[in-house]
Formats: structure tokens, sequence, C-alpha cells
């Protein structure tokens, strides 16, 4: 329903999205899809745009956006975990892991402000260690344009937003030496798509 409502948003305001290389999320599900940080819409325009449904790593990511927008994202914030206490609901990753069992990819952002220069994103390991626990394919999206989306300041210019899906990435086994490698080649793919 999330994704059907950010899809009516984005025709009724008629901005243009066009998704490159879709077909390389076809029969991923689930997976970690890392993106970078374009602009305050990123998580409505991915929802609309991506031809499969996710959950938010971070349900703080809808505390900056416009009221509308943020209500149609709400409930697509990954669950706490019953019954953990430290931390309560338990940690990112363990959040993370437990989406994806149930079967859901799950969006992850970096901590780092809209607009920031993709290879100097700060991505927590959480969701590499997550994806490296489950054995689910981390796949890295490069986000363009999506800050002058519902730009109201110049009515009747309508811009277009670019997302482009990357090759999947296997994480493999390993230990944190292997997260850590894991994120800088994300990272390295997420700058390379949204240049």
């Amino acid at each position: 329903m999330a994704r059907a409502s950010a899809r009516w948003l984005l025709r009724l305001t008629r901005p243009g999205v066009k998704v490159e290389a879709a077909e390389r999320m076809g029969g991923l599900a689930p997976a970690v899809l890392v993106a970078n940080r374009a602009g305050r819409l990123d998580a409505l325009v991915l929802a609309a745009a991506l031809p499969c449904p996710f959950l938010l790593a971070d349900g703080g990511e809808i505390a900056f956006m416009p009221r509308r927008a943020a209500a149609l994202l709400k409930n697509l914030a990954v669950e706490p975990v019953p019954g953990e206490m430290h931390p309560p609901g338990g940690s990112l990753r363990d959040r993370i892991r437990r989406a994806l069992a149930a079967g859901h990819s799950v969006l992850v952002f970096p901590d780092s402000a809209p607009g920031s220069p993709a290879h100097l994103s700060r991505f927590r390991l959480d969701a590499f260690h997550a994806a490296l626990l489950a054995s689910r394919p981390l796949v890295p999206i490069g986000v363009r344009g999506t800050s002058r989306l519902l730009d109201q300041a110049s009515p009747g210019i309508h811009h277009l937003a670019r997302i482009t899906v990357g090759s999947p990435l296997d994480p493999g086994s390993g230990n944190g030496r292997r997260l850590v490698v894991l994120r800088e080649q994300i990272r390295s793919a997420v700058a390379e798509l949204s240049r």
C-alpha cells in the first residue's frame, strides 16, 4: 500500500524518475539494498520506483521528510526484535537480519546528510554484518536528482531523477575485516552509480 501511495504521489506531481538496470534485482529478494542519500525524498522515490518492495533499516529516515511523504512510509521501518532489551528492540544488525529471514529486502542509507558525496558517506557495519550472517546479497543503488523533486520553487518545471541499480555483491563469509572490505566495495559501487 505504501508503494502504491508513493507512486500515486509522484504521478500527481509529475516528476520524472528513470530506473536503470532494474533487472539486476530480479529473483534476489530478500537482499540488503544500499543507496546514497541524494535528497530528503529518496526513500519515497525508491519505494515508488524500485521493482521490489523493501523495509527501511532506520525508521528515523522519514523524520526529515515532508509530512505527507512521511505518513506514506511510516509503516516501512524494520520491526524491533521482540524481547531484546540491550539495546531495546535489538541492534540494527539483529533487526535487519530478522527482516531478511522473514523474506523482506531492507534499504539502508548512509549516516550522512542528503547530497553528501557517496564516496565520503558513512555506512554503519550493521547492515553488512546482517547480510553476511543471513547469506543475502548486497545491492548498490545510485540515486541522482531527487533533491529537486516536488520542488515548489520552480512550478511547471519537471525534474528528472535517476536511479541506477548496480550488480549484486555476495557477502561471502568472514569476520570483522570482511565487513570493512564489503563496506568499501559497496561505497565505491554506490559512488560510481550516483555520478
